[in-house]
């Protein structure tokens, strides 16, 4: 069974990514309860488009686009 890795994308403050179609991102998680409270944090110092997601470490692609994101979207 592969590990999943649980991870936050968002913006910069003026809505900026790493490029047009790729976010920043956070993968320094602990699990699920971590994830909501730093995405709660991430919203409260005005990052934009804080999303949390999931994937099984194997499928992690070179570049991690909003594409990937919205698929492996985590429902709060």
């Amino acid at each position: 069974m592969e590990q999943t890795i649980v991870a936050i994308a968002y913006l910069s403050k003026n809505g900026r990514g790493s490029s047009p179609v790729e976010p920043f991102i956070n993968d320094d998680i602990e699990n699920m309860a971590d994830a909501m409270e730093q995405k709660e944090a991430m919203e409260k110092q005005g990052l934009q488009g804080v999303k949390v997601f999931a994937y099984d470490a194997g499928q992690k692609p070179d570049y991690i686009t909003w594409s990937f994101v919205r698929d492996h979207l985590v429902k709060a």
